[in-house]
């Protein structure tokens, strides 16, 4: 018996000469055709269910006869399977859980407003499709059926940047079908992204990280300078643990350890954002807050939470200390902000007074890469009034370090360093600067 011999075979349309077999050496179904303007054509239709086979057959035969069928267009990939694949991708790239659950918010927004839903050809999102969605999810919103059987979520109309976020996310997915050949052309190449919302300022001012210090609740003012003075995420602060404390041979706190590590409780993992390992060097400030802590708890973790509920005893989670947050914002008569807003603000004064390298903010913060460092920056008017205050021009200028960096054309090679040997009044210039 030859290999390739035909062991099951069903026709589904005589006169498109489509059918679909299965071949002794595999166990899955194919289907074959012969259609004016695609030639002959033998394709996997990837499953071994003979009866799956003939619908997905007939599917074909359908759609060739309604002229949806494209001239070398083989499969036709759906919305919900193009999701799905670009979930899975997302999934074995190690992205955040926070990052893969909004793609797959917008996904089921997506799907829930076409109206075929999921069964939407890609080829299906064009350029007026995408504004009809866009123009929804500005106005009124799309109710996600909550996966609990309590019905719909409330819809709202969503801000701006989560508008941009959801189209970028959906024209993502025709990006991810083009990537990969799913599609041969881009069906809303003409369609624009909403604008990107203007930054707010998102910082604390000197007045009031001061009432924020003030906070009489225990414990909860020496959280805030924590925060303020190490940058340390949210999750990074809630997973500090004892064995996270670096001390020096005198005994004293002089760095925060953020690496992976286990509940010892329930055996969850934690690892940080994008996997980077880092050391956080302590103020002298941060490191008394550090001891004191190492005293008081008596807990694995560096910060006791007096109301943790649940297996993980003793540890802070996120909604308790942004509840104490918003109520001494109350108490103060201040906005209410998130407690990110913490990272930001020392970001912020490491960069303009402080004048932290932009490269060593980037390892000191655990970022990836310059670019999520300079959104931190958040530079005032009175930061760069300041800068400018301190500089002299004309000692710049006449002490410019530039021509030691020139080439000698002539010689061909680089002269030798013009200021190598500074007057001590050219160096006491230089760091004034």
């Amino acid at each position: 018996m030859s290999k390739y011999k035909i062991t099951d075979e069903v026709v589904i349309a005589d006169d498109l000469n489509i059918k679909v077999l299965r071949r002794a050496n595999s166990p899955n179904w194919y289907i074959q055709y012969n259609l004016p303007g695609i030639g002959q054509k033998k394709h996997s239709l990837k499953t071994k269910s003979k009866k799956e086979a003939v619908s997905k057959g007939r599917a074909f035969a359908r759609d060739f006869a309604a002229g949806e069928v494209q001239a070398g267009s083989i499969k036709r990939y759906t919305v919900q399977e193009v999701a799905e694949l670009r979930c899975n991708k997302q999934t074995n790239r190690d992205l955040s859980p926070k990052t893969i659950a909004h793609a797959k918010r917008f996904d089921r927004q997506l799907m829930i407003f076409l109206p075929k839903g999921g069964a939407t050809p890609i080829q299906g999102l064009t350029t007026p499709v995408l504004e009809a969605f866009e123009d929804e999810l500005r106005t009124t919103g799309i109710a996600i059926p909550s996966t609990d059987g309590r019905g719909k979520r409330k819809a709202g109309p969503l801000q701006p940047k989560s508008l941009r976020d959801a189209m970028k996310s959906t024209r993502g997915l025709i990006g991810f079908a083009l990537k990969r050949g799913m599609i041969k052309s881009d069906p809303s190449s003409a369609y624009e992204l909403p604008p990107e919302p203007e930054r707010e300022i998102i910082v604390f001012s000197a007045e009031e990280l001061n009432a924020l210090y003030e906070d009489p609740a225990p414990g909860l003012a020496a959280i805030w300078r924590l925060l303020t003075q190490t940058c340390l995420r949210i999750g990074e602060f809630m997973w500090l643990m004892k064995q996270d404390v670096l001390i020096n041979d005198a005994g004293y706190p002089v760095a925060l350890k953020i690496c992976k590590k286990v509940c010892p409780f329930t055996g969850k993992t934690w690892k940080p954002k994008h996997g980077i390992e880092r050391q956080v060097p302590l103020t002298a400030e941060a490191a008394e807050i550090v001891a004191s802590a190492l005293k008081s708890s008596e807990v694995p973790w560096l910060f006791q939470s007096p109301v943790s509920k649940g297996k993980q005893t003793g540890m802070w989670t996120y909604n308790p200390l942004k509840t104490r947050l918003q109520a001494r914002q109350d108490a103060a008569g201040m906005k209410r902000t998130g407690l990110h807003r913490f990272r930001h603000t020392g970001a912020t004064y490491l960069a303009n007074d402080a004048r932290m390298p932009t490269a060593q903010l980037r390892d000191f913060l655990g970022h990836k890469d310059l670019k999520m460092t300079e959104r931190y920056l958040h530079p005032r008017p009175e930061h760069i009034q300041s800068t400018i205050a301190r500089v002299d021009f004309d000692c710049l200028i006449n002490n410019s370090v530039a021509p030691a960096t020139m080439i000698d054309t002539e010689k061909g090679q680089n002269p030798k360093t013009v200021n190598s040997q500074s007057t001590p009044e050219e160096a006491a210039c230089a760091a004034d600067v």
